[in-house]
Parts: structure tokens; C-alpha cells; sequence
């Protein structure tokens, strides 16, 4: 089958794409960990669980470097909790009607963004598998300073733990 232009653009988006989450994600994080490497510094990573909304470049330039701290874990030279939480969403809209949600989105006058939209429908039960996909900020923050202090009041390595959504 004959490759068209829009093959072409496609192939060229995909690869620019696997190029600027490797850049952001693994990159980033590897100067990062060069830095505090051999140091008291407990680094926390957020990843990103799988999501129907991620793209799979998006999770595996995550995964990536997810393996590097876990390398660098068991070299003993950087100690590091990986938070895996699914899509972010919080309850600020939860009190509002559907039907001021529907007349908000009517007027169409940017009071809500499709962030907010997807804030609405999370956190009133509006979507399927809730707790596989979706990770309440609230809830992620909490556990985030939990591992904070749990971490200044042990001498144990993490050694890369992996916190999953499901787990947040």
C-alpha cells in the first residue's frame, strides 16, 4: 500500500511526539537524579497510570524513567518514591446542577474549560472505572506528605517504590 501525506504527517507527529516526552519526562528526570545523586535527597517522581486519555508515548517516556530511578535506586545512589496517579481531577464543581453545568456550557462564554468539564463528570460518578483511571488531587496530595514524613522518620530506603493509582 502506497504511503500518502497524511501518513507522512502522521509518522512525523508521532515521532516528534516520542521525542518531546522523552525530552520532558526521561531527560529531565536524568538531570534531575544527576543532581541529587549521592545526597540525603529523597526524590518523588509523578508518573502517570494508564489512561484512556494518555497517549502511549506519554506512558512510556513515564516508564522510562520509572526504570531509571529504580537503576538508581539499587545502586544505592539515589533514594525515590514513583506516584503513579491516574488523571488529576478535583471536587470544586461537584455542588453545581447539570442543568448549570448545561446552561454554563449554553452560553459558551469560557466560564468552564473542558478541565473543568471533566472535574464536573469525575467527581459526581459521571464516568466508568473512576478509581482505575482517575485520581483525586486531594487524596494524592495526602498520601504525597505522608511519604514525606514517613521518610524523615525512618532510615529505610524506598528503594523506587511504586505507589499505584489504586493505592492513592
Amino acid at each position: 500500500m502506497a504511503k500518502t501525506n497524511f501518513d507522512k504527517e502522521d509518522t512525523k507527529t508521532h515521532i516528534g511526539n516520542v521525542k518531546q516526552f522523552y525530552k520532558w519526562n526521561y531527560q529531565s528526570l536524568e538531570n534531575i537524579a544527576e543532581n541529587v545523586s549521592n545526597s540525603k535527597t529523597k526524590l518523588i517522581y509523578i508518573s502517570a497510570n494508564k489512561s484512556p486519555l494518555a497517549s502511549k508515548e506519554y506512558i512510556d517516556s513515564k516508564r522510562l524513567s520509572e526504570k531509571l530511578l529504580v537503576e538508581k535506586s539499587k545502586e544505592n545512589c539515589l533514594d525515590s518514591i514513583i506516584f503513579r496517579p491516574g488523571i488529576i481531577y478535583d471536587t470544586r464543581l461537584k455542588k453545581l446542577s447539570v442543568w448549570q453545568i448545561i446552561k454554563i456550557l449554553l452560553k459558551n462564554d469560557n466560564k468552564i474549560s473542558l478541565r473543568d468539564l471533566i472535574n464536573y463528570l469525575v467527581s459526581n460518578d459521571f464516568v466508568f472505572n473512576k478509581k482505575l483511571y482517575f485520581t483525586n488531587i486531594d487524596k494524592l496530595n495526602d498520601k504525597i506528605c505522608k511519604k514525606i514524613l514517613e521518610a524523615e522518620n525512618s532510615e529505610i530506603k524506598s528503594n523506587g517504590e511504586i505507589i499505584k493509582n489504586s493505592d492513592i
